[in-house]
């Protein structure tokens, strides 16, 4: 009998030079032009405006963009003045065109085009050698020494340059399994992020991207957070610096100092590097320490004041402007004590909290500037409050002139729980999500039945892996508001993640009901999380209708997973041609998909459609990852349909381990048993298959058809299940 094993994961196969190659790797490239051609000439390299940011910039350039693009079109090497323009490919595959720039005309018109030819080719294949030296076999990205090259050049031009490190935790418990995570995640990344990609081993990668400000950052790391949650990673950290803030030679070393923050914050964290570098300009930032001093000598022994904090809106005009708007509607014992040219903080002594709002707005009534001059906004707030310091009063303060500064300049706000509802929001933005949870706590301890802050909380405890929590705080946003779609949809994110499917799919049928009847906004993961669950369920045409929905009103058609999950409900509906459509785009869109290459090679064999190429499928997916339950499962299935049943019963074995509670696979096995005339086995799998609590309708009867037949041939009663092999209890 044959043994089953899966090859160790082969490097990354060779892939021709991209744009990517040229951009990290300009200089190294343009010293290995200069040693392969003999004439004294500008070296550069020119690529097309569409890649951004993310391009080489040529020293000279001979034509206009348009001009070269032309060129390239036409793939021949062209003359203009003193220059010779070389696209390194062919009509569209123009990773990047070599200019030579400053060489005597006489001379390149010499040049014979044999020549330049197989000068063309040379380069070439010198360059993807020289590319080698700076890339991870196992992953085909840039390593270090690709990163010391690219942030010890010139960035001169490429501000809006950021670059993330993602840091991914592996739980496998085998060197293979991890081997084949890391290749699975980094065939991941480049499918959906693109771009220069490096590895550093340890599972960290690294990305370049190019977002035009700090908020776009953010938003594209939140975005990476969740797209690396749903396809199953477990912990996962983010930090990220922009060339822009301090070039790109601290770029590096700042990139690195942010995750090792992120890495403290929680299972899916995230730092920006430049919270680190500039703490003394944050927006909750308490003043410089001699400042502080004095102001809490002002508080010292106060049962209870009050501290309105103002700050101007736009530069001063003038030198003490700020105090000449304030300090003459001082009253009684308040003192007004200058922070800076533009903020200062007003000490109102022994003061409920009833009359520091009053007082609040009298002074921002009194402040109020006409238009066209700078305005003052103020925050307010009141000690004792909760369990807050007195010196973190000045801190609240700082809350509410956040929490001021959504309504605009000139506004006025009195620190209450909305406050926290806003710094809590700035924390979760900025990936410190142990803030968050304090912040969005402390509001709730001001007002208990508030919804935003509800959800807001629970959203951030699901965000740290503690879902039974997160779940009970979406619970109590419905209680009070049964059609908040938000809440919805995150509890039944929070019971899928937590393994409750069932309960997972009842909320997010009823978030598409509240949607499509109330009109509200748009979930991003909706649609795929419920077509997901579906499937698993084995409810096929609703999850074909959901995916409909996805294609026709997200723009769908651009995500894998799409084309993915609409392949498999296709081919358990009945309709394989259908299935090899949409895994083939899905494989298109991610050629290191494992899971559609598994089924596309199942249905190749099933639809008759080539068994050598079906098999190289099913077999590439478990060399991709070997722990996948499906993967045996279609091998042993695909097995079957062949009439090699020894080596289909192999691997459904493998399946059930990994899998044991799977009635499809325990189902395939009794089948295999009985085409193997083990009938006692075969009834063994299909009573197991009829006593499982989650089994689908379709496959109890198939089970029970099964015994029939078996009872129908005179079959002997089923041994116990203790007695099959590779069977899982309940």
């Amino acid at each position: 009998m044959a043994v089953l094993s899966v090859d160790f994961p082969a490097c990354q196969p060779g892939r021709p030079l991209g744009p990517g190659d040229f951009f990290v790797l300009e200089p190294v490239f343009v010293r290995e032009v200069r040693s392969m051609q003999p004439l004294p000439a500008t070296v550069g390299f020119w690529q097309p405006p569409e890649a951004g940011s993310l391009r080489c910039q040529p020293p000279v350039l001979p034509a206009t963009d348009g001009e070269i693009a032309a060129i390239c079109r036409d793939g021949e090497p062209c003359i203009i003045g003193d220059s010779l323009v070389l696209p390194l490919g062919r009509t569209d595959d123009v990773p990047a065109v070599l200019l030579l720039t400053g060489v005597d005309p006489a001379l390149l018109r010499k040049m014979d085009p044999e020549w330049l030819a197989g000068f063309r080719r040379s380069l070439c294949d010198r360059l993807l050698q020289v590319r080698h030296a700076y890339t991870d076999p196992e992953t085909g990205f840039f390593h270090r020494r690709g990163a010391e090259v690219f942030f010890g050049q010139d960035q001169r031009g490429r501000d809006a340059l950021s670059f993330y490190l993602v840091h991914v935790l592996f739980f496998q418990r085998t060197a293979m399994g991890r081997l084949q995570r890391i290749g699975r995640l980094a065939s991941f990344l480049e499918a959906v992020v693109g771009g220069p990609l490096f590895y550093f081993g340890q599972g960290v990668f690294g990305l370049l991207t190019g977002h035009d400000d700090r908020q776009q950052d953010r938003v594209f790391a939140h975005a990476l957070l969740r797209r690396l949650k749903r396809e199953g990673v477990r912990r996962v950290h983010v930090g990220f610096a922009r060339v822009a803030d301090s070039g790109a030679a601290r770029c590096f070393g700042e990139a690195w100092q942010a995750l090792n923050e992120a890495e403290r914050r929680g299972p899916f964290s995230l730092c920006d590097a430049s919270t680190l570098k500039n703490r003394a300009t944050h927006p909750l930032a308490l003043p410089p320490r001699a400042v502080l001093r004095r102001l809490q000598r002002q508080w010292r022994g106060r049962r209870q004041f009050g501290l309105i904090l103002c700050q101007a809106d736009a530069p001063p005009p003038r030198d003490n402007w700020l105090a000449d708007r304030v300090v003459p509607l001082l009253t009684g014992e308040e003192r007004f004590s200058e922070l800076d040219g533009a903020t200062g903080v007003l000490f109102l002594p022994d003061m409920t909290p009833t009359r520091v709002q009053a007082r609040l707005r009298e002074l921002a009534g009194a402040v109020a500037a006409p238009p066209g001059e700078v305005s003052l906004s103020l925050g307010g707030a009141s000690w004792p409050c909760l369990d807050y310091s007195r010196t973190e009063t000045l801190r609240n303060c700082r809350k509410a002139l956040l929490h001021a500064s959504y309504y605009g300049p000139g506004s006025m706000v009195f620190f209450d729980h909305l406050s926290l509802n806003v710094s809590g929001d700035y924390f979760f933005d900025q990936g410190d999500y142990r803030q968050a949870v304090r912040e969005y706590r402390n509001g709730l301890r001001l007002r208990p039945d508030e919804t935003n802050l509800m959800n807001s909380l629970g959203v951030t405890l699901a965000g740290m892996n503690r879902h039974r929590r997160a779940i009970d705080c979406f619970e109590r946003v419905l209680a009070q508001e049964p059609d908040n779609f938000m809440a919805l949809v995150n509890l039944g994110y929070s019971y899928q993640a937590a393994g409750e499917e069932e309960q997972a799919m009842v909320q997010l049928e009823k978030a598409c009901m509240v949607k499509f009847h109330a009109g509200m906004s748009e979930a991003r993961d909706l649609y795929p999380q419920l077509a997901r669950l579906y499937c698993q369920a084995g409810r096929y045409e609703q999850a074909r209708r959901v995916l409909e929905r996805w294609r026709r009103e997200q723009e769908g058609e651009k995500e894998f997973l799409l084309h993915r999950l609409l392949g498999e409900s296709c081919m358990e509906t009945g309709s394989p041609a259908e299935a090899m459509q949409a895994l083939q785009r899905a494989l298109r869109l991610f050629p290191g998909d494992d899971e559609s290459m598994s089924m596309l090679g199942l249905l190749y064999i099933e639809g008759e459609q080539g068994e050598e190429v079906g098999m190289s499928l099913l077999e590439r997916a478990l060399a991709m990852d070997s722990n996948h339950p499906g993967h045996w499962y279609r091998r042993a299935r695909a097995l079957l349909y062949l009439g090699r049943p020894d080596e289909a019963l192999q691997a459904v074995n493998r399946s059930l381990v990994l899998q044991r509670g799977s009635a499809a696979a325990i189902l395939l096995k009794g089948r295999i048993c009985e085409a193997m005339g083990k009938k006692r086995a075969a009834a063994s799998c299909y009573s197991r298959v009829c006593a499982l609590r989650r089994c689908r309708s379709g496959q109890k009867k198939e089970a029970e058809q099964g015994l029939a037949r078996l009872r129908q041939a005179g079959a002997d009663r089923p041994a116990s299940r203790r007695a099959v092999p590779g069977v899982g209890q309940p």
